[in-house]
């Protein structure tokens, strides 16, 4: 239910206040908007118009956000480079770290481990302590900038996506490049971990997806394609595109 508002509210805080970033905190959406400001929102299912909770500025235009429940803060990455914290309650920032020289856009709140990772064009992704605030370490690999991350709770990795045509994975406790997940032709949009399934997912600009078994690439550079949005099945993370399916991708196994 909340989900399904939260799409809602993020339709008509676009159209009112070009926001930037969305994301639940708990069952309250919170938005960054254009105007360096972040806001709550109400969700009563009983209203025909949702409304602000609260609002309140912020130093510059925040691009990305990630809520911790396990410390019920709220995390931001920002157009200048620096990751901010928050205490919704008090609409205050509580810590700013600074790890990376152009706009983060991506940030992740890893619970298993008390981090919080953040992607930026420059090209580097940061991990920091969720309590004291610290760079842990600094991950090199990406040749170009980095929009997406995502974290595997289950086979205990990140995976980074950009303008770089695959996909990286590394260990979030070593500053080291695992290897690279392979198969897109065209700088990726985002990647996703599948909630309760041990599934990673990568999209590209051209329209093409790639489903990959998240044991497989925890364990090996060529991992096992289970999907793949030409409705070819590969072994090799690679794509057939003779076989090309775009407009409606079959799931094969």
């Amino acid at each position: 239910m909340c989900v399904c508002v939260c799409v809602c509210v993020c339709v008509c805080v676009c159209v009112y206040a070009r926001a930037r970033a969305l994301v639940l905190t708990g069952c309250v959406p919170a938005c960054s908007c254009a105007d360096s400001t972040m806001a709550l929102w109400d969700l009563d299912p009983g209203s025909k118009q949702y409304s602000y909770i609260t609002c309140w500025p912020t130093p510059h235009v925040q691009m990305s956000l990630a809520w911790s429940r396990q410390y019920t803060t709220l995390y931001s990455g920002s157009t200048t480079g620096l990751v901010h914290s928050w205490d919704i309650k008090s609409r205050e920032e509580t810590s700013c770290m600074a790890g990376h020289s152009d706009i983060v856009m991506d940030v992740v709140a890893i619970q298993q481990l008390d981090n919080v990772a953040s992607a930026s064009l420059d090209s580097t992704i940061c991990m920091w302590d969720m309590c004291t605030g610290s760079l842990r370490q600094t991950l090199k690999g990406h040749k170009k900038g980095v929009l997406s991350l995502a974290y595997c709770p289950d086979f205990r990795f990140v995976i980074s996506s950009g303008f770089d045509h695959e996909a990286l994975v590394w260990s979030p406790f070593v500053p080291s490049l695992l290897y690279k997940l392979k198969g897109h032709s065209t700088p990726l949009l985002g990647v996703r971990s599948v909630p309760n399934k041990p599934e990673v997912i990568t999209a590209s600009v051209d329209g093409q997806y790639k489903v990959r078994a998240a044991c497989a690439v925890a364990q090996v550079p060529t991992c096992m394609l289970l999907t793949c949005g030409c409705a070819a099945v590969a072994r090799s993370g690679t794509c057939d595109r003779s076989s090309a399916s775009r407009r409606s991708p079959t799931r094969t196994r």
